[in-house]
């Protein structure tokens, strides 16, 4: 995270806890993806968190690396995957759910091509001016189209679904991602992670919304079997 070790860990642990909770309410497996978010984001808390801890105290080598990683994999190959599948398993329009499915097809392409890229040339990581620097040692990484596509991979899926509790937690993530990118662009990831992962907090009602939405509809297709009656 953007601040420190401290707030890192208070974030991931607050994180877990919302998972837990929210992946007790997902009753369908439609639901399991957008139930797990905050804990995608709370692995990404706890990586940065060592890093705060790992990059000043010259901590082992394997664990520097491997919270590196783990934190960039997440953040640059996860993200646009797992939110164009969440927003692809809970459309129920076809249309709208056949555009998804590109957006989850080029998700899978950019993971390959950029997780080779990721790992062949490596990553070099410092703090400065408070926050945690993310050098990616691949000149293919640094194309300028690829924080376009990067930006509609994650922003996108939530304003094509139909859902409008998905739209809502578009918007909120836009706008951290816009506040990210202004304030903080040589550190935008590590930023943008971190504003992110409080807006995923709301995944948790996102999904009690939808778990009305599915009572509701329940209730109104009985009361409609039995008028037939």
């Amino acid at each position: 995270m953007c601040f420190s070790a401290q707030a890192s860990f208070l974030a991931a642990g607050l994180l877990t806890v919302i998972a837990i909770a929210s992946y007790a309410k997902a009753t369908r497996p439609s639901y399991l993806l957008l139930a797990v978010i905050p804990l995608f984001f709370a692995l990404q808390q706890y990586a940065e968190g060592i890093l705060w801890l790992s990059i000043p105290q010259g901590g082992p080598p394997w664990l520097l690396t491997g919270a590196t990683y783990l934190f960039l994999t997440i953040a640059g190959f996860g993200w646009p995957f797992i939110l164009s599948f969440t927003a692809f398993a809970l459309e129920k329009d076809p249309e709208r759910k056949r555009v998804l499915a590109v957006f989850v097809g080029t998700a899978v392409l950019w993971a390959l091509v950029g997780g080779y890229h990721l790992f062949a040339y490596g990553i070099t990581t410092a703090i400065t001016e408070s926050h945690i620097l993310y050098t990616l040692n691949s000149p293919f990484l640094h194309a300028p189209w690829l924080g376009w596509y990067y930006c509609a991979a994650i922003l996108l899926p939530f304003f094509i679904a139909s859902r409008r509790s998905l739209n809502l937690l578009g918007i909120a993530i836009t706008l951290s991602c816009a506040v990210a990118y202004i304030f903080w662009y040589n550190h935008f990831l590590s930023v943008w992670c971190f504003f992110a992962a409080l807006i995923s907090a709301a995944s948790y009602f996102v999904l009690l919304s939808l778990k009305k939405e599915e009572i509701t509809s329940e209730n109104d297709r009985t009361e409609s079997l039995e008028k037939q009656k």
